[in-house]
């Protein structure tokens, strides 16, 4: 704590730039007087005029720099738990196993699977307790097309779930012993922050595709596209 404390007074003490060398400055209203901590919403505008992650971005009061943070509001995120596979063996002649969840919420599964050159289907369902009855939640395709060089995919994307326990039965050319434990990615507790800042409801045809076309303000930091399909198909 103390080197990061040094490192601020150090950088405000050295000089900085004057505001006539700025290409593009702006007047901020509504700031209070007196001392104190104060918070501005940053627009699409700012950042099309800024170097890319606002590295250039400085902020004046009556002539002199003043220190400040960007805060970005977007939720936590967790890095991924590994979870061991349980009752690992076959029903019906299929590979079949469970798997104890972490407490909260859930969306993507990546499986553990040893092999090449396949193509099989997993279906998950979920329950509050082991052996009790489940709930469907989806089937998914899960591919190794290395011989095709076309790629592969073990990562079964569900729909956000929060049951403490999963079982997945296995449908394919998969044997039991290739399946050997599967991460999860934790949803984060709070939902991010999003602004709309350029939409599109028209699109051209060229050939089979749909092609829509965003202007979009440079350096904008782009996180989600949204598409909305309309209320009855073309």
């Amino acid at each position: 704590m103390k080197l990061v404390a040094a490192a601020l007074l150090l950088a405000v003490a050295t000089a900085s730039p004057e505001i006539r060398y700025f290409k593009t400055t702006r007047s901020l209203a509504g700031i209070p007087a007196q001392g104190g901590q104060s918070c501005l919403l940053l627009d699409a505008g700012l950042f099309a005029h800024a170097a890319p992650g606002l590295a250039d971005l400085r902020l004046y009061r009556d002539g002199t720099e003043t220190p400040y943070v960007i805060r970005t509001a977007a939720a936590e995120e967790s890095a991924p738990k590994n979870i061991s596979l349980l009752n690992l063996g076959e029903r019906d002649g299929r590979p079949a196993f469970d798997a104890e969840m972490p407490e909260g919420k859930y969306s993507d599964l990546r499986l553990a699977v040893t092999g090449h050159d396949f193509i099989a289907t997993v279906a998950v369902s979920g329950s509050r307790t082991q052996g009790a009855t489940a709930t469907k939640l989806g089937s998914y395709t899960i591919f190794d097309l290395t011989r095709q060089k076309l790629g592969r995919s073990t990562i079964l994307h569900l729909p956000e779930s929060d049951f403490p326990y999963l079982h997945f039965d296995v449908t394919g050319p998969l044997q039991t012993e290739s399946f050997t434990g599967l991460s999860v990615d934790r949803l984060p507790a709070g939902d991010p922050k999003f602004t709309s800042f350029a939409e599109s409801s028209i699109g051209t045809l060229k050939g089979h595709n749909s092609v829509f076309t965003f202007v979009v303000a440079a350096h904008v930091p782009v996180d989600r596209i949204l598409f909305v399909p309309g209320v009855e198909p073309p």
